[in-house]
């Protein structure tokens, strides 16, 4: 499934030379003799790097670890061009403080898609970036003490994931209607006893997951395989994103289906989600637990909830054809977060270089 960076590196690939930097799996006793980087071009023109540390970093001393890293560098730093380029960076790592990458008009972009905050490396990416990018109103305020040069950037959407064609999601529907679709990650974030309780309450509803079936700890992983094991929920896997588009445009809504917390109008919490706009992309209201801090859809497109009856209680009325999405309205505010129209804001934030 795609997150943030895979939808910024494709929008990107349209115009510029991107390469994406996949972060090595587990490591191997032939990395010790890896020197080379694997690059493979997608669909979409993007370049992906793949590369190996010649050590397992976890297990090893901080200065030897600070090598290997050195050393990971000097292979990525062979990509670098000579007139320009930019580190777009959507996680905290080491990589991109190197000197070796941050080379004479080699501009850094920090992108805070999630709360990274426990993690080390937060602070000095941040520190070091050129432009911090904020996906929401609190890391705005937490990263603005840290770099001035800071922007609020929300979630974005693909200008190809608004096509609706009526007739390909009809293997769908054929197959559960009426359904509704809860994408994203199956993992410990989830609330398994609202959606157990939706699916008992709903048994002529089909609920549908698409996502990746993280590793989960008892008692959450008994909680997942009660709800799998029920007869009108299906997990149906990891979807591509044009894919997911078609599974949506199907539905009767979206869900986002976590612990719930009290409405308000300003994060409180450190986080975003693609969710809410995957789903108003295919016009499907968004039946959520938590805030989606999209004020101009309230009550539009997104129905935020307060307890599970009224969690099931909205999924009844889209079930029933009740919920309904101000389409103006919503078209409207997508018009506003297409990947193109994003980074060009971006890159116009981007402070000027002084060298």
């Amino acid at each position: 499934m795609w997150f943030s960076k895979h939808h910024y590196a494709a929008e990107l690939a349209r115009d510029h030379t991107v390469y994406f930097i996949s972060p090595p799996d587990k490591w191997r006793f032939r990395d010790l003799f890896s020197f080379k980087l694997k690059l493979t071009r997608t669909s979409e023109g993007v370049i992906v790097v793949e590369y190996r540390n010649h050590l397992p970093l976890r297990l090893l001393p901080p200065f030897l670890a600070k090598w290997i890293q050195h050393l990971t560098a000097r292979k990525l730093g062979s990509l670098l061009q000579p007139d320009g380029n930019l580190l777009w960076c959507f996680h905290p790592t080491p990589l991109m403080l190197q000197r070796v990458l941050r080379t004479k008009g080699t501009r850094s972009i920090y992108h805070v898609v999630d709360p990274y905050q426990t993690f080390t490396m937060d602070l000095p990416c941040a520190r070091a970036a050129d432009l911090v990018v904020a996906v929401n109103p609190w890391f705005l305020d937490h990263y603005r003490k840290l770099n001035p040069n800071i922007v609020l950037i929300p979630h974005g959407v693909r200008s190809t994931d608004r096509v609706l064609v009526s007739q390909r999601a009809r293997t769908y529907r054929n197959k559960w209607n009426p359904y509704v679709v809860m994408a994203g990650g199956i993992n410990q974030r989830l609330d398994y006893e609202l959606l157990i309780a939706t699916a008992q309450r709903l048994p002529e509803l089909h609920l549908v997951l698409a996502g990746v079936l993280s590793p989960l700890a008892p008692p959450l992983d008994t909680l997942r395989n009660q709800l799998l094991a029920m007869p009108n929920v299906t997990h149906a896997g990891v979807f591509t994103p044009d894919e997911l588009c078609i599974l949506i445009e199907g539905s009767v809504a979206g869900l986002v289906a976590y612990p719930f917390e009290a409405k308000q109008d300003q994060p409180a919490h450190p986080y975003g989600s693609l969710k809410p706009l995957t789903y108003l992309s295919q016009l499907k209201p968004v039946i959520t637990t938590i805030n989606c801090y999209i004020p101009e859809l309230a009550g539009k497109g997104v129905c935020k909830v307060e307890d599970r009856d009224e969690f099931i209680e909205a999924v009844q009325q889209a079930m029933d054809g009740r919920s309904t999405v101000d389409t103006v309205s919503v078209e409207s505010y997508l018009d506003q977060m297409t990947y193109g129209k994003l980074i060009r804001k971006i890159l116009h934030a981007l402070p000027i270089s002084s060298t």
